[in-house]
């Protein structure tokens, strides 16, 4: 019983540790649990904003709070699983009743008291179990350390994905206002433009590939929505790639592969499409 405990706890802490790698230091940025729960948490809110659409926008922390707790979730529970297997080696601290039976309540206190490095209600007599409780207390200083990195990595590419849709959004407004088009620019103004364009799609389809979870924040405003825009961007590129300009016609095939590889990024990770999709497009 004893063994078949602590294998489980191994199994625990091993499933946290490997979700947490593959999710923030993996170059994919991708974790099988993560990335089962951000499915499962962002179809169960979408559900629910149908009736109340500002509810959209508690998806991203929801899911966010939910991983990280999860992740500590597990080392906490591998760990009590180990402590509880050896409760024999643990001796109460002066003031307790030492005839208390222990129980699996006492090793999960033990082991949320070394995560948080705080010290409980018992000691230990083993110098294995001593330097386990020292080695949580690192992994727990770790986790609290990788959860607000990645919540900072997040923010940046909010701010890409916002910032395009604001600006896409700007010129198309722009465009009707002024009664022209972006295609009565000059050549070399046009391409510039465009190139521009072209960049902030691609370095916000990599930075999405890295950091997956920023799918799900959504910021509830019509200016900064981009897949309300993206259909603009993408027609412009496609007019672009007609252009009798060569420059303009090559950044404009430029600008409607970006938006594909965009699109096939989405489609593949987020919407579980087939990678073929927008072959075509």
């Amino acid at each position: 019983m004893h063994i078949f405990a602590i294998i489980i706890g191994v199994v625990l802490i091993g499933t946290s540790s490997h979700d947490v790698f593959h999710t923030l230091f993996h170059p994919a940025g991708r974790g099988a649990l993560s990335d089962f729960m951000s499915r499962r948490i962002w179809r169960g809110v979408r559900f629910f904003a149908k009736r109340h659409r500002g509810l959209i926008t508690l998806g991203g922390p929801i899911i966010f709070l939910a991983i990280v707790s999860t992740w500590a979730l597990l080392i906490i529970f591998g760990f009590a699983l180990i402590y509880w297997a050896n409760l024999n080696v643990f001796a109460v601290v002066p003031g307790m009743d030492p005839s208390r039976p222990k129980n699996f309540f006492d090793a999960f206190n033990i082991s949320l008291g070394a995560l948080i490095t705080i010290a409980g209600d018992y000691n230990s007599n083993s110098k294995l179990m001593r330097l386990l409780m020292g080695a949580q207390a690192v992994v727990g200083f770790g986790l609290l350390t990788a959860a607000v990195s990645w919540l900072l990595s997040i923010y940046p590419v909010l701010e890409q994905r916002r910032s395009l849709a604001h600006r896409s959004t700007l010129l198309h407004a722009a465009e009707e206002r002024a009664g022209t088009s972006v295609f009565d620019f000059p050549c070399s103004d046009l391409a510039a433009l465009l190139l521009t364009i072209t960049e902030e799609i691609t370095t916000l389809r990599n930075s999405m590939s890295q950091f997956p979870v920023s799918y799900y924040f959504h910021g509830g405003e019509a200016e900064t929505a981009l897949p309300g825009i993206l259909e603009y961007v993408r027609g412009i590129g496609e007019k672009a790639t007609q252009s009798h300009d060569p420059s303009v016609r090559i950044i404009g095939i430029m600008l409607s592969g970006a938006i594909i590889d965009y699109l096939q990024l989405v489609a593949q990770v987020y919407l579980r499409m087939p990678s073929t999709i927008f072959r075509s497009c």
